[in-house]
């Protein structure tokens, strides 16, 4: 049957089954629909609710998402409009709306009992999550200290529960053996002189048992002295306790005597001096005691000087002892006497100096002379004060008035600073525009000139494209308006059009060799077709012609080493022209490094480049990305902090360039100093450099440069030892290190060059953020490893750059290229690695061999090559 839900407003109608009797009800669970009442004020109610740090948008904010929630707060402060408003805390929005709660209830009262004020305290509640958060985030070394403590305490209670149980029944003991007496009788005396001729009571006489033996608690008894009391009606109790006691103990008074008695009894004994003496007797006993416990015990020797002693000199001492102490205590009673009594005098005369100062307030004044001269000192000082304050705030203005000329005057010198900068700035971004098209009219040119241009344009076409880059880059920043700082544009117009010119000429040079090779061909083809000629003159001329031209290719070859056993020809001019370019950029930047005067600032920049270096790891996203801006702003040209003052690398022609070529070097040495010690530390400096790279393209020119100066086998390139070559110089160019005359050891060498193998590959597979293209990317690792398999292998060397090499980009080019990989992955399991093979000497350990062949074989056991330990997740930063 259909029902409504009075808990809904859209008037929706259901239907299920449910009784006859039951149509026309309401729907039951229509009463679990309970709303919570939210307060709502209008305009004028709002006066009385304002607060200096809530404004009345947010407060209307706040009780909207209250009636919406239903006062869950925890949702409320996750919806809160953080982009209109101050982000809030949960307690700052309970707080809020308690109060208002309460400011309302309050204000709204007429008649009746005062409501109840709604109790938060904001700031409890925040130190209680304080401490609930510190709670939870104890380690489990503290968890198990406090438990321990806890144990401790628990120990710790017991044992001082069972001593006050013991104490307790000791006490109790004690209690009822004073009292456990007082009923019983007295005990008669066997000796008849001790009672002074007073007849013996024959009920308690002693009765002699007519046994064999007695107890020894019964011949104790028997050798005691019993105490009896004239008839004057005391009953002395009988002293129980075991072990052994005085004989003044037997005295203690009944509970039954009253206290005039006790008094009586007490004032006649110090009469008669029976106290004094009683005290002196248990003092002697007291002693005897010890000194025979101490001789029973062996406590003393016969060295001891009061061992041959006898009693009687002994108690002496003790008395003497006892005189002393007497005296001692006399005179501290005496002291504190004295002290009270001087403490009292002080204290009156305190007491009489305050009652005369009251008198003389109370008393009233008449006007005299004093009282003149009092005012007029008075209104004196007033107004030197005034006087003085007045100043105080004419020099107060005066100040903020000069500060603020000196604000506007700075301002007007910024202003008109930064408006000569733009006019600069766009005066050489023109003179830059100019070169540039000059530069590649120039070289277009230079390419319609160019003979068989098809064939010879796919060998220049990466050169041709990073010039096509370069000119997009020039104009990105050069249409770039940096109204802050606006050289920083135009410096990096000006690095973009070197480039360019630098890659142009490059490129006009390797057309005009096209070109001379090219009129040879065709000089050689017209020579061989002049069949006129006589044949002996044409025989002359082609082997001269042959000689000429094998001896430029001789010397070509020298020249170059292009011997395909060592490097390929295009690996070889790559390796060239970087080299060319790195030594032209130093040469650029050698008059700012020699110069002595700048030797302040070249430090200040050695610290801004290599404290952000050394501080690259993959502790965060957010502090690899601090790393990267503080590079990137000094490689901008921006002002960096370091330490306390500020440094530019445009505060000097050069120091850019420095800086520059600094941070590239420093950036390939870390594969020989950290990656080579922390292999994962290779990810986050590639991740920089290639970010660095993008947006720096000389900066990556550099780098690339100081990867083959530093390491020649990743052109790759096995250089040969050149003739009259030094052996220092020639392992030098390879890569060692010389410690004095001592070349480095082969394990150490393979170890630094296996460090900075792996920081070039981890830098082909780094991934750029925004998607951007890679400036040396996988393209970049086929390419190398195809040339690398393309050459005969060397001893050691190679085995160690493969290893490290297809751990570290193996996983990206397997899934970039595939199958392709896979078959130059089988190449090197089957045919390579048995030349590298033998290439190895017997017996030589074969250390990278023998890591190279567990590779090769686990990669096959696994069905591929896994993912480099330590690489950045895809979103990282």
């Amino acid at each position: 049957m259909p029902f409504t839900n009075p808990a809904r407003k859209d008037g929706a109608v259901f239907h299920h089954w449910r009784r006859a009797a039951d149509e026309g009800k309401e729907y039951p669970f229509a009463k679990f629909n309970k709303q919570v009442h939210v307060f709502s004020y209008n305009d004028q109610e709002y006066q009385l609710l304002q607060l200096d740090n809530w404004t009345k948008q947010e407060t209307d904010h706040l009780f909207d998402l209250c009636r919406q929630f239903d006062l869950r707060f925890t949702v409320i402060q996750d919806r809160w409009d953080v982009t209109r408003f101050s982000k809030r805390s949960i307690e700052d929005l309970k707080e809020r709306y308690y109060d208002i709660c309460n400011i309302l209830n309050k204000a709204r009262h007429t008649a009746g009992p005062e409501p109840k004020n709604i109790a938060y305290d904001a700031d409890n509640e925040k130190r209680r999550k304080e401490q609930l958060k510190r709670l939870f985030d104890r380690t489990s070394e503290q968890v198990e200290e406090e438990a321990n403590l806890l144990q401790e305490l628990r120990k710790i209670e017991a044992r001082k529960k069972d001593r006050e149980r013991k104490t307790q029944d000791l006490q109790k003991l004690i209690t009822a053996a004073d009292s456990g007496g007082s009923t019983t009788a007295s005990v008669a005396d066997h000796s008849p002189s001790t009672h002074r001729g007073t007849p013996p009571d024959k009920k308690q006489q002693i009765r002699k048992k007519n046994t064999p033996f007695a107890t020894p608690k019964a011949k104790l008894e028997l050798l005691q002295p019993s105490v009896e009391t004239p008839n004057t009606g005391i009953k002395f109790p009988e002293f129980k306790a075991s072990g052994v006691f005085l004989r003044s103990q037997r005295m203690k008074l009944p509970p039954s005597v009253g206290q005039k008695k006790s008094k009586a009894i007490e004032q006649m004994l110090t009469e008669l001096g029976l106290v004094q003496d009683t005290e002196k007797r248990i003092n002697q006993f007291k002693w005897t005691q010890e000194l025979l416990l101490m001789r029973n015990t062996n406590q003393l020797d016969e060295t001891t000087p009061v061992y041959n002693l006898s009693n009687h000199m002994i108690m002496q001492m003790f008395e003497l002892r006892e005189a002393q102490r007497l005296s001692m205590a006399s005179s501290f009673m005496k002291k504190m006497e004295d002290f009270k009594e001087s403490s009292r005098r002080n204290d009156d005369e305190e007491c009489l100096r305050k009652k005369q100062e009251l008198e003389e307030r109370l008393v009233p004044k008449t006007e005299s002379q004093m009282d003149v001269e009092m005012t007029m000192q008075r209104l004196q000082n007033e107004a030197r004060l005034r006087i003085q304050q007045k100043e105080d705030q004419i020099d107060k203005k005066l100040k903020e008035v000069q500060s603020i000329q000196e604000k506007e005057l700075q301002e007007d010198l910024k202003k008109k600073t930064l408006e000569l900068q733009i006019v600069e700035a766009k005066r050489r971004k023109g003179i830059c525009s100019e070169k540039l098209e000059s530069q590649l009219k120039s070289l277009n040119e230079s390419i319609t000139s160019c003979l068989e241009k098809d064939s010879f344009l796919q060998t220049i076409q990466m050169k041709l494209d990073r010039v096509t880059a370069l000119k997009t880059q020039f104009q990105v920043v050069a249409n770039t308006v940096n109204n802050d700082e606006p050289l920083i544009s135009a410096t990096r117009s000006e690095n973009i059009v070197k480039q360019i010119e630098d890659l142009s000429e490059v490129i006009k040079e390797d057309i005009s060799k096209n070109n001379a090779s090219v009129h040879e061909k065709v000089l050689l083809a017209k020579r061989e077709a002049q069949s006129t000629l006589p044949a002996s003159s044409v025989n002359q001329e082609q082997r001269n012609d042959s000689h000429n031209h094998s001896d430029k290719k001789a010397s070509e070859t020298n020249e170059g080493d292009e011997n395909p056993n060592f490097v390929h020809r295009e690996d070889l001019l790559l390796y060239s022209q970087l080299q060319s370019e790195l030594s032209q950029y130093e040469s650029s930047a050698a008059a700012f490094t020699n110069d002595l005067s700048l030797k302040a600032l070249r430090f200040e920049l050695q610290k801004a480049v290599l404290h952000p270096l050394n501080e690259i790891s993959d502790l965060s996203g957010q502090h690899l990305q601090d790393k990267l801006d503080r590079l990137a702003s000094l490689l901008r040209g921006n002002s960096v902090n370091v330490g306390s003052r500020m440094v530019r690398a445009t505060e000097h022609p050069g120091g850019l360039e420095y800086c520059t070529n600094l941070l590239a070097r420093r950036m390939v040495a870390q594969g020989e100093d950290q990656v080579n010690v922390n292999p994962k530390a290779a990810f986050p400096i590639a991740a920089v450099i290639s970010e660095l790279w993008i947006e720096f393209p000389i900066f990556g020119r550099l780098v690339l440069a100081h990867f083959y100066r530093q390491c020649p086998y990743l052109v790759p390139y096995y250089l040969p030892q050149q003739e009259g070559q030094s052996n220092e110089d020639y392992y030098r160019s390879l890569g060692y290190r010389y410690s004095g005359s001592k070349v480095e050891q082969q394990p150490a060498y393979l170890k630094r060059m296996s460090g900075v193998v792996r920081l070039y590959a981890a830098i082909l597979i780094s991934l750029p953020r925004r998607n951007q293209p890679h400036p040396h990317g996988l393209q970049h690792a086929w390419r190398y490893l195809t040339a690398l398999l393309n050459l005969s292998p060397r001893n050691d060397i190679t085995a160690a750059i493969l290893v490290e090499f297809l751990s570290v980009s193996g996983h990206a080019m397997s899934k970039e290229y595939g199958k392709q990989f896979q078959k130059i992955l089988h190449l090197i399991c089957t045919e390579y690695f048995s030349m590298i093979r033998n290439v190895t000497p017997r017996g030589s350990g074969g250390g990278p061999v023998t890591r190279l062949e567990d590779f090769l074989q686990e990669s096959i056991i696994k069905g591929g090559i896994p993912p480099p330990a330590g690489q950045l997740p895809l979103r990282f930063w």
